[in-house]
């Protein structure tokens, strides 16, 4: 009986191998913390939010996460997390989570936040105070008198769309609606995301076991 050569007994060892790998996923769930945490002022409600400009006058950066909504000021929460770890995976699930800590003394009226996501950069800018083009549903309703109430939203389909188009960060602005809307704090905020990271392609996997087959071949011709 002819023995077989090394790289065939090698490479019908490695083949069935192969076959099992190809379709195999890596699961992560993974949870993100901000890496942007503040609150924009409209000193005057002007809409115009911007230093030195007569019109934006008291507008600035406040203390992270405060929400206030009164005739002659507001202050929207802003938070940005970074998703680049993303890139090139499929999104299974992704939540939004965060607390709302209520202050009271503004009278009995029901709260009422929009919460808005734009594409982030990672930084603090003044014009974030504006990215209100996609709101998330639905519109956060808090019944006083409340201490502090947990909420949700699934960001599944959009946060898939962002790192489709490469987005590295994902921000979100809680605005709070009317003018009645006493001081809130938005905090414990957190981006928990279970995502799919496919292997590599067959076709690396079959030249990696190709190469050491031949590697395999010479070193034993060499032998002889």
């Amino acid at each position: 009986m002819i023995d077989q050569p090394l790289t065939v007994k090698f490479l019908g060892l490695i083949i069935p191998i192969l076959s099992i790998l190809i379709g195999i996923k890596d699961t992560n769930a993974m949870v993100l913390t901000p890496v942007v945490n503040t609150s924009i002022q409209d000193g005057g409600r002007s809409g115009i939010i911007s230093y030195g400009n007569a019109n934006g006058q008291g507008d600035f950066f406040s203390s992270p996460g405060f929400l206030r909504n009164t005739t002659s000021i507001e202050n929207r929460a802003i938070i940005e997390f970074d998703i680049s770890s993303f890139q090139n995976a499929s999104i299974l699930n992704a939540m939004l989570d965060f607390d709302l800590r209520v202050n009271n003394s503004g009278g009995s009226q029901v709260r009422q936040f929009d919460v808005y996501v734009y594409a982030g950069n990672g930084g603090v800018e003044l014009s974030d105070f504006s990215a209100t083009n996609l709101a998330l549903t639905p519109r956060i309703s808090l019944s006083l008198p409340q201490s502090q109430q947990s909420y949700n939203f699934n960001i599944t389909n959009i946060l898939q769309n962002f790192t489709d188009n490469e987005v590295d960060f994902i921000g979100f602005v809680v605005d709070p609606i009317g003018t009645n809307n006493f001081p809130t704090i938005l905090e414990n905020s957190k981006l928990t995301v279970t995502a799919i990271a496919v292997v590599p392609e067959p076709l690396t996997i079959l030249g990696v076991v190709t190469a050491i087959g031949f590697g395999t071949f010479f070193k034993q011709k060499l032998s002889n």
